[in-house]
């Protein structure tokens, strides 16, 4: 029997619950530029501006997308992108430990397992 996946909107609606459970003054699908994936959500603190991007999909996020990520951050001016995956490529991985880019993974099974939300000490 394999574990049931959680779809997008249910993982949305996680993070949305966290963001206003948690006081944090947030946008939703905001688009940056019409070519790039609009970010699912931007989070602004007090000192810094969080991106998140869901790449839900049925396989590993590949390595260009930390690029992506990278992107965002340096033209946008997000201090951090936390992206969340059911999986991601061990190069991706990689490529964010070796340049030590302000990336964070966060598992689509975190949110499934974890009593408290993977989100907590991220932002």
């Amino acid at each position: 029997m394999s574990a049931k996946f959680l779809t997008n909107e249910e993982i949305e609606e996680k993070i949305r619950l966290f963001l206003s459970d948690h006081d944090y003054q947030f946008n939703e699908k905001v688009v940056v530029q019409k070519r790039l994936k609009a970010v699912d959500f931007e989070v602004i603190t007090s000192d810094s501006k969080v991106a998140i991007l869901l790449f839900l999909w049925n396989r590993s996020v590949p390595y260009d997308k930390v690029y992506y990520a990278e992107e965002y951050m340096n033209k946008y001016e997000y201090s951090k992108v936390i992206l969340v995956s059911r999986q991601m490529s061990p190069r991706a991985k990689e490529i964010i430990k070796k340049e030590k880019l302000p990336i964070e993974i966060i598992f689509e099974s975190d949110f499934r397992t974890m009593k408290s939300s993977p989100l907590l000490g991220k932002l």
